[in-house]
């Protein structure tokens, strides 16, 4: 990504929205190495853009 990209900029150029539609690309929480961002955060070299998605299931139940 180019210097200056941002969180939500980035998200959309990745291409992973297209291997992943079901991604809302306007509303998902973002992160870098697990730790939440905004959307104007502007990423840094090395850094890593992490999109979190809803649970499905709690994973306590589904060990048991």
């Amino acid at each position: 990504m180019p210097a200056g990209t941002t969180a939500r900029a980035a998200l959309q150029r990745s291409g992973l929205l297209t291997s992943f539609p079901q991604i809302e690309p306007d509303s998902c929480p973002l992160g870098i190495f697990g730790r939440p961002v905004a959307d104007d955060h502007v990423l840094k070299a090395h850094d890593r853009l992490e999109v979190y998605r809803p649970l499905h299931e709690d994973p306590r139940e589904a060990r048991r």
